[in-house]
């Protein structure tokens, strides 16, 4: 009996444990009054939705992020298509390492040569998804927040908000937006035109 209770936690299983416990409190959160912008709090099934749709970083929505979720809300819902980005990022890596396992040894070391990567540093591929995330977010950041505030109407704090949020969002495919009519306004601009195409 003890023996089917026993469960191997290999990394591929403690990241998607990971997922259902960062979906069930993302769910949590978005519930809370102050993640609304006004009226009641989120139903159970808005929140879920919109904490799966973060999560799982396909964009899809019930309800209006830009006027619906309050400045908390759009927060956590940032974090959690993080989560999401970077976890499906990682449990790619992660499958390929496994795949790479059960080649043979010359497969395996020709796959080590091509790729430069021990294949049983599982931290080194962790720390090399998060440190290349944060590169090129924090550069998307600063490019967003730039050509925001000096070509369009917005403020600076307006702009470095609007800026960070579409920067996380778009590394991550995540597809959620701040402004109403998603980025259409934007689609003619040079200046924003690489990340005009993000789903609304």
């Amino acid at each position: 009996m003890l023996r089917f209770l026993r469960i191997r936690f290999t990394p591929a299983r403690v990241l998607v444990g990971l997922f259902a416990v960062v979906l069930v409190l993302g769910t949590v959160a978005l519930m809370l009054p102050p993640s609304t912008a006004a009226g009641p709090n989120a139903t159970f099934m808005d929140a879920l939705f919109t904490a799966t749709s973060a999560v799982t970083v396909t964009g899809l929505v019930t309800v209006e992020t830009s006027t619906y979720w309050s400045g908390l809300g759009q927060a956590i819902i940032l974090v959690l298509a993080q989560f999401g980005g970077l976890g499906i990022i990682t449990l790619g890596a992660l499958a390929g390492l496994v795949v790479s396992r059960r080649m043979g040894l010359r497969g395996r070391r020709l796959a080590q040569v091509e790729s430069g990567l021990d294949l049983g540093d599982v931290r080194r591929v962790i720390y090399t998804v998060l440190a290349t995330a944060a590169i090129v977010e924090v550069t998307a950041f600063v490019l967003l927040s730039g050509a925001l505030w000096l070509h369009h109407d917005l403020t600076f704090e307006q702009s470095v908000v609007n800026g960070l949020f579409h920067a996380i969002s778009a590394f991550n495919n995540a597809g959620f937006t701040r402004f109403d009519d998603s980025l259409a306004e934007y689609v003619t601009d040079p200046s924003s035109r690489s990340w005009s195409r993000e789903r609304s």
